[in-house]
């Protein structure tokens, strides 16, 4: 679910992109019929909108919502979260690769194990996820990088005496200073 003000939002799921102007009392179709999964809904600014969908397929708005045009990246892999750095709209797929949502085409590969992302600019990004190495407990990981994921740094926390499990990522932003981040599990 994502909503642009307290009036306009969307809400996607399994052959499901729904939209309302009224703060949710009501609902309508975005597009009819809606034959794909829409995996995320995100806007950029008040204007530039993005629906992901799966086989590399996704949609973009320049005008808040009210029309979409069909996209097709240069994958048929499912295209998943939409994340913004600077100028830059990219789309992580199911798999590892990110695609830049302006050209459709791959700009780059994160680790395996990173699941979630918060870009500080184009070339910065902390990413988050854990794997598994010995036993049934997850190892939580934090990546970074300052190369666009040509290379980067990552820190292990061990299940048993640090941490497991860590999902989330978020930047703070009141009473903090912009340049706060944090993580939770």
């Amino acid at each position: 679910m994502f909503f642009l003000n307290s009036n306009t939002g969307f809400i996607s799921g399994e052959k499901l992109f729904r939209k309302t102007i009224d703060g949710g009392k009501t609902w309508s179709e975005v597009m009819d019929p809606v034959s794909e999964n829409i995996n995320d809904v995100n806007f950029k600014n008040a204007l530039e909108g993005y629906a992901t969908s799966d086989n590399g397929k996704y949609f973009r708005s320049t005008d808040g919502g009210k029309s979409w045009q069909s996209m097709q990246s240069n994958t048929s892999d499912h295209l998943k979260k939409i994340y913004f750095a600077e100028s830059k709209s990219y789309t992580k797929c199911r798999t590892n690769v990110f695609i830049d949502l302006e050209t459709g085409n791959k700009v780059f590969t994160v680790p395996d194990s990173a699941f979630n992302f918060l870009f500080l600019n184009e070339s910065r990004c902390i990413g988050i996820g854990q794997h598994y190495e010995v036993g049934f407990l997850p190892y939580g990981d934090i990546f970074l990088t300052n190369d666009a994921w040509t290379t980067f740094s990552q820190k292990k926390y061990n299940p048993q005496s640090e941490a497991m499990n860590v999902t989330a990522i978020g930047r703070s932003k009141e009473g903090r200073g912009d340049n706060n981040w944090m993580w939770g599990n």
